[in-house]
């Protein structure tokens, strides 16, 4: 029986989209979302960023255009996933919250920048999830100083509204309330910064509701100073330059902050495009001004008009459609633009008849009615530019997402449940509609891709569909480099390699199952046979019977004589010719079809073969199909250097800060990782032109690659890097007569495309001599670069003049490699204890338990001869906080050491006789 079919309304939805394409440029991406909920693998303890980073060239073999990776910067807890943000500004280089890694999820600032240029090396770009509708974890560890006691305050969140944040000028001493209070981070925020507040009484509806934590309202009068923060003065103990920090606030401030914020953040990480959180949760205004400024406004960073910028909207086509139009909003200096695209969740799951998740879950019914797929997508999909010519994709097309997929998992991380168990998944946190997740393994996972890799816009594949870490025992042991350990799902992998080989996207749209030249042969059908062109470059065909094969004929854009093959390889090496009136016959294998090492399950791909020459063999046939990423390799990062940015924590990385004043003390800018022969180009904007800096490049060992100084506007330079290897960034004055400047360091570099992560650490690897403790201290940890003390034995490097000259510890017998050109103190320490040589008589030994301690420790101590001690206590500011005097007997002795009063966090012992020194490091938590 012969049928022709006439699904009217769908036919009227399509003949829109059959226009002809006449831009020369088609902007489209394959987007892979480099993470699941609660990621995290145990070779790469808070590491994501260098599990992405090992993982970089398989996804360029994949064909992956741009990874979309979770929030970097610092939650109030370093094992949080990203979503509850604390500060934005601390990328993982700030010491903060007691924590005892500086480190995100991601890692530390140094690997998350790295992670960037090596997805560059790679061709890929980074989208970077940004979330700027709540902070979360005011105050210190114990939560001292975060909680505003103000009426309207503590409505939400227990009051806890008081934000402050580390910084240069201010590092954490301890965990106290006046502590937290004198920090001056940028972008401290109080109670009118938060809804509710006296200035907008707001609390209900998706904007004012305090779903995940203190929800920051951008309303333009809501600023305002803490009520409970002493607007002056200085806390008792404290130095006149650690005053309360509560500066008064302006109009606009927390809008001004986030747009101040993401131009900050798109010039320091070199990111390509924005993944925006919960975006119905709070105002428009910073979205779409803060995407129009990050496009067109911050000059070399501008993301330009074709940036990838997704707004997660949960609704339907409607919510979707209208969420672009409101960001596309003109505002003042910019006119109409359709610059940002949402996750079609109408498709996905909300569709009135049916969607994705229907059609995926139904069992082995395949009663779903595949044609209403087309016309439950969304409208708003691409925006057309007229200069330069172009069609930009916006609309997201996805199958699960990190929101949508939330398994519950055994111990070694696999499924805790088979197929189709609802309650082997936390469904209480899922999003989705009418759906929820769809679980890899189910048979039409494949036509669910095969759907939205023909349709317009990025499709986004998630991780776990495009890797298969649920089966094998492996999620947390894996190594990201082993196909073995970390395998791929065939089908998803050959449809992104379809799409980017075959160029999808470069021919028009067209749903040729709808048109009124579609033909279907007997015991096939429209609801179960759905077929999209790419005008001339590919016909996906998707049937979601599980049994029953799926044909059609159909009309096509390809040449009359144009001989097709399906690259699902489901259909072996069968071929398809076109015929003279540019029909062509399309075969779909049904969801149950399986044949070793061939793809298939419910979808097809018929496109040419090379010189119309059919392939012999189905490995063949995916032989040339390959795709290289187009994105530059060369990464440009800036980092701004003032003393509201960065940490001098010994704890932290100690990156940032304005030069001293009259000093040529060194700043560390940060580190970057550049391949071999490769060039490094750099731009230093002076904040004070005709006050000299000088740069430098050193290695990890602090030996100088390469300098420069200048006292210029602009000082720009290069030069060529040697091997692959991390460099530290380093500015001072060049002079000590100079007032200290603020600075920006912007630098142009290539990573290698492969990296070894657990082989490449970015620590220094020698003590280096800073004097920016602000004193001779040998045992101030502030004095030296990482806050790296010395051992008694280790390597020291003085790489120039400094403002103070280090007094070597008594103990000390290593080589100082002196380039100061100034001489060396003698070596006495500060209590006059002698340091000659040791009687040849004298032995000693000491331990100390229990470490770590709540408190109260032991310190049993050997010493072959009576001497009289002194037991030191630093905190890790290298301040004395305890000193106390001791006999020591021949033989065994026990001393005490009580902690109960200082703070959790790490003390330095040093137990010091007039023949020896010994010290070591206790942890009080």
């Amino acid at each position: 029986m012969i049928r022709r079919l006439f699904p009217l309304l769908l036919l009227v939805l399509c003949l829109g989209l059959n226009f002809s394409q006449a831009q020369t440029t088609k902007i489209k991406k394959v987007v892979f979302q480099g993470f699941w909920w609660d990621y995290k693998n145990n070779n790469y303890p808070n590491g994501w960023a260098n599990y992405l980073a090992e993982l970089a060239p398989r996804l360029k073999q994949i064909g992956v255009d741009a990874v979309w990776v979770p929030p970097s910067y610092k939650n109030q807890s370093p094992t949080w996933v990203g979503y509850g943000p604390m500060d934005h500004y601390d990328l993982g280089d700030k010491y903060q919250k007691g924590s005892p890694t500086t480190a995100t999820g991601l890692g530390t600032k140094d690997e998350f920048l790295r992670m960037v240029a090596v997805m560059h090396a790679n061709g890929i770009e980074v989208i970077q999830d940004i979330v700027l509708n709540h902070v979360d974890g005011a105050g210190t560890t114990s939560g001292a100083g975060g909680q505003d006691p103000n009426a309207f305050s503590m409505q939400s969140n227990s009051g806890y509204k008081n934000f402050r944040y580390s910084s240069y000028a201010t590092p954490a001493i301890d965990e106290s309330q006046n502590d937290y209070w004198t920090r001056s981070g940028r972008w401290a925020k109080n109670y009118r910064n938060f809804h509710p507040n006296d200035n907008n009484n707001c609390s209900t509806g998706d904007i004012c509701s305090a779903y995940f934590g203190p929800d920051i309202d951008y309303t333009a009068t809501s600023y305002g100073q803490s009520s409970n923060i002493p607007t002056s003065g200085v806390p008792a103990g404290y130095p006149a330059t650690r005053p309360y920090h509560n500066p008064a606030q302006g109009y606009d401030y927390m809008y001004n902050g986030a747009i101040d914020w993401l131009k900050w953040f798109k010039k320091q990480s070199g990111v390509d495009g924005l993944r925006w959180d919960a975006v119905k949760h709070f105002s428009i205004y910073p979205q779409r001004d803060g995407t129009r400024r990050v496009k067109y406004d911050i000059g070399w960073a501008n993301g330009g008009y074709s940036m990838l910028n997704i707004g997660e909207w949960i609704g339907s086509t409607g919510d979707l459609d209208g969420y672009v139009t409101n960001m596309a909003q003109a505002s003042v200096g910019y006119g109409y633009e359709e610059h940002t695209g949402t996750f079609d969740f109408n498709l996905r799951a909300y569709g009135s008849g049916g969607s994705l998740y229907e059609m995926v879950t139904q069992n082995m019914s395949g009663s779903y009615n595949l044609a209403n797929l087309p016309g439950l997508q969304q409208s708003k999909r691409y925006n057309d530019y007229a200069s330069p010519s172009a069609r930009v994709h916006r609309t997201i097309p996805f199958v699960n997402s990190h929101d949508t997929y939330r398994p519950y998992l055994a111990a070694n991380g696999n499924f805790l449940k088979g197929l189709g168990d609802a309650t082997g998944w936390n469904e209480g946190q899922e999003l989705g509609g009418n759906g929820k997740h769809i679980d890899p393994r189910e048979p039409r996972m494949a036509a669910a891709y095969a759907v939205i890799m023909a349709m317009d816009g990025n499709p986004i594949v998630f991780f776990e569909d495009m890797f298969n870490v649920g089966t094998t025992g492996k999620r947390f042991s894996h190594l990201p480099t082993s196909t073995t350990d970390l395998p791929n799902w065939n089908d998803v992998n050959n449809l992104v390699k379809c799409h980017q080989k075959l160029q999808f996207k470069e021919g028009v749209y067209k749903v040729r199952s709808a048109e009124a030249g579609a033909w279907y042969p007997a015991g096939s059908s429209a609801n179960n046979h759905l077929v999209f062109e790419r005008s001339a470059k590919a016909i996906i065909g998707v049937n979601d019977q599980y049994s029953t094969d799926q044909e059609l004929w159909i009309d096509s854009d390809f040449a009359p004589g144009t001989i097709l093959m399906d690259y699902s390889g489901a259909n072996g090496t069968m071929t398809s010719t076109v015929q003279g009136d540019k029909r062509v016959y399309i075969k779909t294998k049904a969801v149950g079809h399986s044949v070793s090492g061939v793809y298939g399950h419910g979808y097809s791909v018929w496109a040419p073969v090379p010189g119309n020459t059919p392939f012999t063999t189905v490995a063949n046939m995916f032989a040339h199909l390959n795709y290289t990423p187009q994105r530059s390799a060369v990464t440009d990062q800036e980092w701004e250097m003032d003393n509201d940015l960065g940490d001098s924590h010994c704890s932290s990385l100690g990156q940032g800060g304005r030069t001293p004043d009259n000093s040529p003390n060194d700043r560390v800018v940060g580190k970057i990782y550049v391949k071999s022969s490769s060039t490094v180009s750099y731009a230093i904007t002076l904040g004070n032109p005709g006050g000299s800096l000088t740069i430098n490049f050193c290695d990890l060992a602090g030996n100088v690659i390469h300098a420069k100084s200048g006292s210029t506007a602009s000082v720009t330079g290069n030069f060529s890097n040697a091997s692959n290897r991390w460099l530290t960034i380093k500015i001072r004055n060049t002079n000590t007569g100079y007032n200290g400047q603020k600075c920006y360091v912007k630098v142009s570099y290539s990573a290698p495309a492969s990296i070894t992560a657990a082989s490449t650490p970015s620590a220094t690897t020698k003590s280096i001599w800073t004097s920016n403790g602000g004193s001779s201290n040998w045992n101030d940890c502030r004095n030296w670069e990482e806050g790296k003390i010395p051992s008694c034995t280790a390597a020291v490097l003085i790489p120039h003049a400094v403002k103070y000259m280090p007094v070597p510890d008594p103990c000390y017998t290593g080589t100082i490699t002196n380039l100061s050109g100034a001489p060396m103190p003698s070596k006495l320490n500060e209590n006059g204890l002698r340091t000659g040589a040791l009687p040849s008589h004298f032995e000693f030994n000491a331990q100390v338990y229990p470490n770590p301690t709540d408190g109260v420790s032991t310190l049993n101590v050997e010493t072959s001869a009576e001497s009289f001690a002194l037991l030191k206590v630093y905190n890790t500011q290298g301040q004395l906080i305890a000193t106390s005097k001791h006999q020591l007997w021949t033989g065994q002795n026990t001393l005490s050491l009580d902690l109960q009063d200082q703070t959790k966090g790490i003390y330095l012992l040093v137990l010091e006789t007039a023949h020896t020194r010994w010290h070591a490091k206790v942890s009080k938590f």
